[in-house]
């Protein structure tokens, strides 16, 4: 009887390691979405807004389950949030970041006039947070 409980824990442990290193490379995968996230943002906020289009939009599915905090460590405080409970949107269940320059461009019109280019859209990540501050569900959305 002992022998066979003991084969049955060993049994237990081979299974459970390998879900363990599913898990840890799942949360590295959203970790390292994150840092090029960030790249991008750090990269499109400084360009014209008629520069801003060639946005690389990766999938989100890595961003499921992680932190709020996770998010804003990396990225920062959201463009946007919903409701807005304090400038750093820490309570809000729904975030956005722009992804779309923040820069106007101006060139000569003609006639001595300048004509400017003042940003107004452009692609947007939209992030939902559970109660437990989790990721549930994350999108580009482009905006108009």
């Amino acid at each position: 009887m002992k022998y066979r409980a003991f084969i049955l824990l060993i049994g237990t442990l081979v299974v459970a390691v390998p879900r363990l290193q599913v898990a840890a490379s799942a949360a590295d995968q959203g970790e390292e979405l994150l840092v090029r996230l960030h790249a991008e943002l750090e990269g499109v906020r400084w360009t014209a807004a008629s520069e801003s289009a060639g946005v690389q939009r990766p999938e989100l599915t890595p961003l499921m389950g992680l932190q709020r905090s996770q998010l804003a460590r990396t990225l920062g405080a959201p463009d946007w949030c919903r409701p807005p409970s304090d400038s750093a949107c820490s309570d809000s269940r729904h975030w956005a970041y722009f992804f779309y320059g923040s820069q106007p461009s101006a060139r000569p019109a003609g006639d001595g006039m300048i004509e400017v280019t003042i940003p107004m859209g452009g692609w947007a990540v939209e992030v939902d947070f559970s109660n437990q501050s989790l990721v549930t569900a994350a999108s580009w959305m482009q905006q108009r």
